[in-house]
């Protein structure tokens, strides 16, 4: 036994000789991005903030209150007018903050901030991990293999992209694809660069972790990827005599992929089916158009601006100089030690452009990936793509500690700024969570469905929890459907409703005349109908509300776009 111990511990102290000071590299890094965050006593106010919040609460108040499954995707929160229980827009990523509550709850009574706080350190640091491992694999014969691998991985955590996410954006969601898209471009390589069967299983596991954190930016990494091989295949004149030569290794992928899949059904599935009931079609609750998409591209272009150093949004001039740098050594036809993953990089980096800026392809592309695009959001793929071109410049060019120190200050320096994009402390003033957002979410206005015997209660200590309890079962065909309105009070029953696109019908049974209040922000113009006749009693608000008197008794009202 005391032989044993000290085997132990000699192996302990070798690795940490070995990996100490990676580690405690890893480990404080993500304090210098952090940092703003941790001076907020709540959160930070952004765009999505109020939506972080929802669902960092939801999520939590419900696992540790009511745990069960299934897990039902809601899409959007309904336009954050509730959540049926356990129903969560991207769910892996607000697990993350349940599990940090879990740890969080036994030191602070406002532990869903400091749990949301603690899920995107962890972020971070998965996201550290991943590069690292990725490029540890690819420079596996160098020797200084360690030191380029921590120096890619700290350039990744300081992508400017990732602090506009947390900061400016606040799309707390987002921040969840930085961790897992090094892990799943580990399988890949292994597969196909490699030839290492065990790549599957990368693929397998990295696959639904990616898209339950968030579909967008996945579906399009996933996308972009694949298609980068079958360029790069096809560029080398190579693609039938690669497919004769590793059918073994095509079935392991086809494999990672189908196993993938199979566990992300379980979310993507279901989320088609509520999006396509609640929305008319599977095109998304952000009703991206053509005209949204190409007014994003233009964005773009400015957050590609190498001479943006102040005010808009701006995604890296080190990961600009560097795309620059490698077309140079390709152009050039100089040797490298990795020119065929530096080629499959360079046509992912160009994919990724041409997903971001071309309005030509995104005229000829079907409508139903608009809402998946969102422009910005590819920059996420920019950065990981940014990130590993640079740590093997590194080598390919030789490039020695002072010139890299200087490298990392700028990359630092260019994103900094975006630190301080943070709004106010969201909730400073309201220490009671569920207070605040009752209020918010303007709890006067929640109540249950009379007519609904399949109603989700709320289990909280309060009588509800900013949850306006229109999710409700009404039929097989309506699980989880949201009727819209904000002020269903007692006596407003609603006997059915159905949304088919922009057309909303229901059937109403008022115990008194009613002045209802409707939220539907997706379309500009409206008109009322009640019991198929044309009202006038319609009233607009530039904050998407709609408002309509209805009389007593039994009526079908219809609401549509004109």
């Amino acid at each position: 036994m005391v032989y044993l111990k000290e085997v132990a511990l000699n192996n302990l102290l070798t690795f940490l000789k070995k990996y100490g000071l990676i580690i405690a590299v890893v480990l404080i890094a993500p304090y210098f991005v952090l940092t703003p965050l941790f001076h907020y006593e709540t959160w930070c106010a952004g765009h999505d903030s109020d939506g972080t919040i929802f669902n960092a609460w939801s999520m939590v108040k419900t696992l540790r209150e009511w745990p069960h499954l299934p897990i039902v995707w809601q899409p959007d929160n309904c336009g954050y007018k509730g959540n049926p229980y356990w129903s969560f827009y991207q769910p892996l990523s607000n697990v993350m903050i349940y599990l940090m509550s879990l740890i969080t709850s036994i030191f602070d009574s406002n532990y869903v901030f400091s749990a949301m706080k603690s899920a995107v350190y962890l972020s971070f640091l998965i996201s550290e991990i991943g590069m690292f491992l990725l490029l540890r694999t690819i420079l596996k014969d160098l020797p200084q293999k360690n030191f380029i691998s921590t120096y890619g991985a700290i350039i990744y955590l300081l992508a400017p992209y990732r602090f506009i996410d947390l900061y400016s954006r606040n799309a707390y969601s987002e921040l969840w694809v930085f961790p897992w898209m090094p892990f799943y471009l580990l399988g890949f390589y292994k597969l196909f660069f490699l030839k290492d069967k065990k790549g599957w299983i990368l693929i397998a596991l990295a696959t639904p972790c990616l898209l339950l954190s968030h579909l967008m930016p996945s579906f399009f990494f996933i996308l972009i990827v694949h298609l980068s091989f079958l360029i790069f295949l096809t560029v080398k004149r190579n693609l039938i005599g690669f497919i004769k030569e590793n059918k073994k290794i095509l079935l392991w992928w086809l494999i990672g992929n189908i196993v993938g899949g199979l566990i992300s059904s379980f979310y993507v599935l279901p989320a088609m089916n509520v999006i396509k009931y609640l929305n008319g079609d599977i095109i998304g609750f952000d009703r991206v158009s053509l005209g949204n998409i190409l007014n994003h591209i233009s964005w773009c272009y400015d957050m590609l601006n190498p001479v943006n150093f102040k005010g808009a949004w701006q995604v890296g001039q080190l990961f600009l100089l560097s795309f620059a740098v490698l077309n140079i050594l390709l152009l050039s036809k100089r040797k490298t030690t990795y020119t065929d993953l530096l080629v499959f990089l360079n046509i992912s980096l160009i994919l990724t452009f041409t997903f971001l800026m071309s309005r030509t392809l995104w005229e000829h592309l079907p409508p139903v990936l608009y809402g998946l695009q969102f422009s910005w959001r590819l920059f996420v793929i920019y950065s990981l793509f940014c990130s590993v071109i640079v740590a093997l410049l590194i080598h390919e060019l030789n490039i020695k500690i002072p010139l890299l120190v200087i490298f990392l200050l700028f990359h630092y320096y260019t994103g900094e700024r975006f630190l301080h994009y943070g709004g106010g402390d969201v909730v400073a003033r309201h220490y009671n969570t569920e207070s605040w957002l009752n209020e918010h979410y303007r709890k006067d206005y929640t109540t249950t469905n009379n007519y609904s015997p399949h109603s989700i209660l709320p289990k909280t200590t309060d009588p509800v929890l900013f949850n306006f309890q229109h999710a409700d079962e009404v039929g097989t065909n309506e699980k989880f459907s949201n009727t819209f309105f904000l002020n269903q009070k007692p006596g407003i029953n609603i006997l059915s409703h159905k949304r088919d696109g922009n057309l909303f019908t229901y059937k109403l049974s008022l115990e008194s005349p009613a002045f209802l209040v409707f939220k539907q922000y997706f379309y500009s113009s409206w008109e009322l109908f009640i019991d198929n006749k044309k009202s006038k009693d319609l009233y607009l608000t530039e904050q998407g509300y709609i408002g309509f008197e209805v009389p007593q008794g039994k009526h079908l009202v219809e609401i549509r776009s004109n």
